[in-house]
């Protein structure tokens, strides 16, 4: 995650690399990162917890750790540059059982959590404050209009077309069932 360059980063990364705070950035990830590949991300924020945790939407089951390991790193990186700063999570949240702790934490600097309910990087919410030293406002206004046209499809899916997609990918090789549906 640290030796890949801002060349290398996809559109979602690089327009939450240029805004103008660490709040802003996650919104523009969380918004934009449908466009890179079928996965969501969600930014939650519960008192002074602020939760960022990635939904893989074709998966049926948990993504393999190495991948959430590289996910939730590049995130972490991405925010870390951005920032200028060596901001590290409060925790990391993992769904998987208790492995590879000692590497994990030397990265993360921070406690983890084996056996969450998903994974996730949580983070003080008083880091949405945090003003990106990356900041290039021309940029967004020439980048930010192309995305927003290519999300509007991807948003416009109506819901039965979205629970057509799930009933078809549940049932892929089995006969329908009113239980199933």
């Amino acid at each position: 995650a640290r030796e890949t360059q801002v060349h290398e980063y996809d559109i979602s990364s690089l327009a939450a690399l240029h805004s103008p705070d660490l709040a802003t950035a996650l919104g523009k990830i969380a918004r934009y990162t449908r466009l890179c590949g079928p996965k969501d991300m969600s930014v939650d924020t519960q008192g002074s917890d602020v939760t960022v945790h990635t939904t893989y939407l074709h998966a049926s089951s948990p993504a393999p750790a190495r991948l959430v390991d590289a996910s939730l790193a590049s995130l972490l990186v991405l925010l870390q540059r951005g920032s200028g700063s060596s901001l590290a999570p409060k925790r990391v949240e993992l769904l998987r059982a208790r492995a590879d702790e000692p590497m994990l934490m030397r990265f993360f600097g921070c406690p983890l959590r084996f056996r969450a309910r998903r994974d996730a990087l949580v983070f003080d919410a008083k880091v949405l404050s945090t003003p990106f030293v990356t900041h290039n406002a021309n940029l967004l206004r020439v980048l930010l209009p192309s995305l927003d046209e290519r999300l509007a499809p991807v948003e416009q899916d109506s819901l039965v077309e979205r629970v057509r997609a799930v009933v078809a990918r549940r049932m892929a090789g089995e006969r329908p069932s009113v239980a199933k549906v």
